[in-house]
């Protein structure tokens, strides 16, 4: 599992899996933008991974059907 310390009090477990799809949907989302804009896109899936009302894994809420 691949460790994400977002703040000093909250770290998020993800799998090899994960690491690889977060890359690839910043990339595909933010790609030509600069680090603030690519963590942004980070932060949204990081953000949902969170909360109840979305998959709570990153590759399920980067997959996600609407």
């Amino acid at each position: 599992m691949q460790r994400w310390v977002v703040d000093k009090e909250y770290v998020l477990d993800i799998t090899p899996q994960d690491y690889e799809n977060m890359l690839r949907i910043v990339e595909a989302e933010a790609g030509g933008e600069d680090r603030t804009g690519k963590l942004l896109v980070a932060n949204v899936i990081i953000n949902r991974v969170n909360n109840e009302a979305f998959p709570d894994s990153v590759t399920e809420v980067i997959f996600q059907q609407t």
